[in-house]
């Protein structure tokens, strides 16, 4: 995977921390079982009044992004803060 630089992106573990659980949690893949993911950030559209007064650059917010590098299953996360990468 490439990010908009042109530089690959290494795949690497990432751990959860959900709000009201004291430790962190290893994001595993439903689908194939893999523990190593790309990251990429995304924006949340602001709706369809936003839209039709043409001011969704008001109300956008992004999610972060969790791709598995095996199969390719797409995991979502609004919280920025509960996206952990293991950068060991």
């Amino acid at each position: 995977m490439k990010n908009l630089g042109g530089n690959a992106k290494q795949a690497t573990p990432i751990f959860i921390h959900a709000r009201g659980i004291e430790n962190t949690i290893p994001l595993i893949c439903p689908i194939c079982k893999n523990n190593k993911f790309y990251t990429q950030t995304s924006m949340l559209r602001g709706g369809r009044w936003a839209s039709f007064f043409d001011v969704e650059w008001l109300f956008d917010k992004s999610a972060t992004i969790c791709i598995c590098s095996q199969c390719s299953k797409m995991q979502w996360f609004k919280d920025k803060k509960a996206v952990i990468p293991d950068l060991r």
